[in-house]
């Protein structure tokens, strides 16, 4: 049961979705930064996101599994993670190139997108080494995003109780309910035998380190 549900988070918060997660999440939270009035008018941006940032590489590990060029579609062996990295890493930076001087996103949303490419490449250059968790780069990542994001001007989450009334939530809960999934994501791949801690903990440093690269190359 441990191990099925381990499984199950270590789908779920699959690097290649965490993009995709925060779009929603930062949409959902500030759409007026992205210059609409609700996150429905943007579902389009929305799947080109999740279009750009996950189905197309999973097309790509999928047609390599056909041809015999991946063994396992988990893709244990670090050789066979070069190529899913470079494709998965040529659609960030085409993402991150068409954002850059977008007047319709926020900065913060395009250092995200900057820092996730950065991430991937560094874990692609770290990979020819060693092994590293790209599960603990996508949560490193998403860390440092919240941690961005706690200095914006964004300080509460609103959540309609009905048409007159509003929670607030401080970002800081969602900050520490990220950290809470990381450590989650980090003991699944640990208990599914995936990773050792030393590579999910790497992991995590480069995800959060190259979003304050992002930043520091973008400014705030």
């Amino acid at each position: 049961m441990i191990k099925g549900f381990s499984k199950l988070v270590s789908l779920v918060f699959h690097p290649l979705f965490i993009i995709t997660y925060v779009t929603v999440f930062y949409l959902a939270v500030d759409p007026y930064g992205f210059g609409v009035p609700t996150i429905g008018t943007q579902v389009p941006f929305i799947l080109m996101i999740f279009f750009t940032t996950a189905i197309i590489p999973i097309i790509a590990v999928l047609l390599m599994k056909f041809l015999g060029l991946v063994q396992s579609l988990e893709l244990k062996d670090a050789k066979e993670r070069i190529g899913p990295y470079i494709i998965t890493g040529i659609f960030y930076i085409w993402l991150t190139v068409n954002l850059f001087n977008s007047s319709e996103v926020p900065k913060l949303y395009v250092i995200f997108i900057l820092g996730s490419a950065i991430g991937l490449f560094v874990s692609f250059f770290i990979n020819n080494f060693t092994k590293i968790s790209a599960h603990g780069v996508g949560m490193g990542g998403m860390l440092g995003f919240f941690l961005l994001l706690l200095q914006s001007p964004v300080q509460k989450i609103w959540l309609e109780i009905s048409s007159s009334q509003a929670i607030g939530i401080p970002v800081i809960f969602i900050f520490l309910l990220a950290v809470f999934l990381t450590g989650l994501v980090g003991t699944s791949r640990l208990l599914l035998k995936a990773h050792e801690a030393k590579e999910v903990f790497q992991g995590i440093l480069v995800g959060i380190s190259s979003i304050f690269f992002a930043m520091a190359f973008i400014g705030m």
